[in-house]
């Protein structure tokens, strides 16, 4: 099984959850379509791409997606970590009808028949570390157990937080035995 993690890094100045690409990620964007780790040769067939719902990471994947086909699967789990500087309670909340209202032709890539992992309603305003780590910690594990002995590939489009997250999960000592045929990617 293998993972590839994408964190979107590029973005206007600001924080949200509506806040898109600069210049600079709209190109790296663009780049994915020709990155070597995603070759279609190297890493074999795409069997799912699971992204945070912000705006940011779903421009991140775009061009990717319209160039191979792929729909995203919409993943609450993948929030970045929600802190009061930037967030209160009448922004930290996106859903698919937010996307589709402010940026409609991203709905071209998603998969409306996925059902997230974990509801909005079930995401903290303001999250500390262990709410953070219970929202991602639980969907790693499941996917991993769920294809432990295939030679699937995924895509997970995130928030440098959650991919620093994800990091720091798959390497904890605790951890290791588990995911230890885990093959793992970051970009």
């Amino acid at each position: 099984m293998r993972i590839i993690v994408i964190s979107s890094k590029q973005k206007i100045d600001s924080e949200g959850l509506h806040v898109p690409l600069n210049t600079e990620g709209f190109k790296d964007a663009d780049n994915l379509c020709t990155n070597k780790i995603l070759d279609s040769t190297i890493v074999g067939k795409i069997d799912a791409i699971y992204s945070a719902p912000s705006i940011c990471c779903l421009q991140t994947i775009y061009p990717y997606c319209i160039t191979q086909g792929i729909k995203v699967c919409i993943e609450n789990a993948f929030y970045k970590k929600l802190t009061p500087e930037y967030f209160n309670y009448n922004n930290f909340r996106y859903n698919i009808e937010d996307i589709k209202n402010h940026f409609k032709y991203l709905t071209n890539i998603i998969d409306c028949n996925y059902k997230s992992s974990i509801s909005t309603s079930n995401i903290s305003f303001c999250d500390n570390e262990n709410d953070f780590n219970n929202r991602i910690t639980p969907f790693l594990y499941s996917l991993v157990k769920n294809s432990k002995n295939n030679e699937k590939t995924y895509i997970i489009n995130t928030h440098k937080c959650v991919s620093d997250k994800i990091k720091n999960i798959l390497t904890n000592k605790y951890n290791k035995k588990f995911y230890a045929n885990l093959k793992i990617h970051y970009l």
